[in-house]
């Protein structure tokens, strides 16, 4: 999904790296062993690292300081004390993504910043600059710590001004403001739901459709849609919802075109 994302931009070279943090149950050994390793040059690392030591050790994994990472080479990894379930799901990760022609690395650096993270995380590294557009992972045990039902999740996020950097690259262009082919106005409860069907139908159709979702009056919707520079304006009102028909009006000219409330006949008058 990720992937899709980051193509949905024009944006390439990028390389995927994968990692498992496995989950409460093998963990806990894992850091004992880690503990051992770091504990014999303790005193060389940052103070952050220092501080990370009792509480959580695999985050000096991550420590982007270079006399850390000098210390930290050939520290044991988490995917060598992976218990069998931790083991079978990483191993089914790495299955789905060949099969997706997904190229990947193994990262054992990658732990994530955040302790609720169990299993797969990863980070998409621009190959160019070297540095993490996006990164992200597991957290099963998330939603029923905050007080919910057992709610296995997956998750990630990125940095936008990076992200916006890339694509600039991508496009070779700075981003241009695109204003909308339409602004639905509407009014009600049940005028509001054909609204909301009408804007995700003409979404899926490639229009770039806006409507309220403030509780504007009519008057401030007509003073919104001219502000942001609508080019057309349909409004669903209770008598257009009553006989099925609607007006395009072109907001640059004032003209008006009557149309079955109909996503299909709106797609053609707005082409």
């Amino acid at each position: 999904m990720e992937k899709e994302y980051l193509k949905l931009f024009g944006i390439k070279n990028i390389k995927v790296n994968l990692n498992s943090i496995g989950c409460p149950k093998c963990r806990g050994e894992y850091q004992k062993v880690l503990k051992e390793f770091i504990g014999k040059n303790l005193e060389n690392y940052c103070d952050d690292c220092k501080n990370r030591f009792e509480k959580n050790p695999m985050r000096i994994l991550d420590c982007k300081q270079e006399k850390c990472k000098k210390y930290n080479a050939g520290a044991p990894m988490m995917i060598d004390f992976l218990c069998d379930e931790c083991k079978t799901h990483f191993e089914n990760v790495k299955t789905a993504l060949k099969a997706q022609n997904v190229n990947f690395e193994i990262d054992s650096g990658i732990v994530r910043g955040l302790d609720y993270y169990t299993k797969t995380v990863f980070e998409f590294i621009d190959e160019k600059s070297g540095l993490t557009v996006l990164g992200g992972g597991r957290y099963d045990g998330l939603v029923e710590e905050l007080g919910g039902a057992h709610t296995p999740a997956v998750g990630f996020a990125s940095g936008v001004e990076r992200l916006m950097e890339m694509v600039n690259e991508a496009i070779g262009d700075e981003i241009k403001e695109r204003k909308p082919d339409l602004y639905l106005l509407s009014t009600g409860i049940k005028e509001n739901v054909k609204a909301l069907e009408l804007a995700e139908s003409l979404r899926d159709n490639g229009f770039f459709v806006e409507r309220d979702l403030m509780e504007r009056s009519f008057k401030a919707q007509m003073k919104f849609a001219d502000k942001i520079e609508a080019r057309n304006l349909i409004v669903i009102g209770e008598n257009e919802l009553e006989n099925g028909i609607v007006k395009i009006k072109n907001m640059a000219t004032g003209e008006e075109q009557e149309v079955k409330l109909d996503v299909n006949e709106i797609i053609s008058k707005l082409k």
